[in-house]
């Protein structure tokens, strides 16, 4: 997934345009969000900027703004799909999509999958797309629709992929890891009352699979 860096000034316009049918955005307040999009890095005596057509324009990952600008994209993108396919149940928080389709075989889960792609690649997002999944780790939460179960996912994301939404909430929590191919899990949670409400607040049901996976770690 490169869902960041493949918002393009376009797609931001498009995405603008899509809201504006739903609030008040002045002309200002347009010029103002794209004016700061402008991006700089300097180094020493140089100034680097992107490559593309846009060599200035960019949505910096870990600042308030490029969040916000992020969610902006996502409502235009749950429109574009939602009204493709409007008996799906789609959602989105930030870079991570996750749909429901019932009564489909996995001939059609994967239609579905690839006319995602195609939605998606005709606005300018390089993003994977997954079908036919019983099972999927979402966020920090493990789901089930097998068994209808849902509990805290212990896998610990590689590279930063969650890192920036997880880091907070167990920073300091020791990892480890059984070969140099398995991603890392957590071995220990912190046992502060933050964390502890939201992994019991976010388990249905505590089952033999969610001990073997806790044990596992």
């Amino acid at each position: 997934m490169d869902f960041y860096p493949s918002i393009s000034d376009e797609l931001l316009k498009l995405s603008l345009a899509y809201a504006k049918q739903h609030t008040t955005i002045s002309e200002e307040d347009v010029e103002t969000i794209m004016h700061s999009r402008k991006t700089l890095l300097f180094d020493k005596d140089e100034t680097w900027v992107k490559r593309g057509d846009s060599p200035m324009f960019d949505v910096a990952m870990g600042c308030y703004d490029g969040a916000e600008v992020c969610e902006l994209v996502g409502l235009y993108i749950l429109h574009k799909l939602t009204s493709a396919f409007p008996d799906g149940n789609i959602g989105l928080y930030r870079d991570d999509g996750l749909a429901i389709f019932k009564n489909i075989n996995t001939r059609s889960g994967d239609n579905v999958r690839k006319k995602f792609s195609e939605i998606l690649g005709n606005v300018g997002l390089k993003i994977t797309v997954q079908s036919n999944l019983k099972v999927v780790n979402y966020l920090d939460v493990t789901l089930n629709l097998t068994t209808g179960k849902y509990y805290p996912s212990t896998l610990r994301p590689l590279l930063g992929k969650f890192q920036h939404r997880l880091a907070q909430e167990y920073q300091g929590c020791p990892v480890t890891r059984t070969s140099s191919t398995r991603p890392l899990r957590y071995t220990t949670i912190p046992s502060n009352p933050a964390v502890t409400r939201r992994r019991s607040g976010m388990t249905k049901t505590r089952t033999k699979e969610t001990k073997q996976t806790d044990q596992e770690t």
